[in-house]
């Protein structure tokens, strides 16, 4: 296994080159694949939460859909991984509820993602 990650792999289409390990690889990966699909609402360094794009307004997310967009980027990744052992080793360290969860708190902060309220659009009422 050829330890220089940097040239060795190219990553998902877009990306130069993935530098970045395990759960930061993959929350990278998640903002490039869904950041179009959801973001993470910051207000005064309290979360306020993931949002959604329903297709005529931001809304309240179900939960569950920020966990199961990362888990698409993990599938995605193994079909990708074959003859990348690297990819397969940073799959495997998030294929767990912890694991999950540590994309999804890496991705709030990451652009796309993280907006604050007046910046989604939000003022005090969201629709849910």
């Amino acid at each position: 296994m050829n330890r220089d990650r940097t040239t060795t792999h190219t990553g998902a289409p877009g990306f130069v080159g993935e530098v970045h390990t395990a759960q930061s690889r993959m929350a990278y990966r998640f903002a490039w694949q869904y950041g179009d699909k959801f973001r993470y609402i910051h207000s005064r360094g309290t979360a306020f939460g993931w949002i959604s794009w329903n297709g005529t307004a931001h809304t309240l997310d179900d939960p569950g859909a920020p966990t199961k967009a990362v888990l698409d980027v993990l599938r995605r990744a193994v079909a990708e991984s074959p003859d990348d052992e690297w990819l397969r080793a940073d799959v495997t360290v998030c294929s767990s509820e912890g694991g999950v969860a540590a994309v999804l708190a890496l991705a709030s902060q990451l652009e796309p993602f993280a907006v604050r309220p007046r910046r989604a659009g939000f003022t005090t009422k969201v629709r849910r």
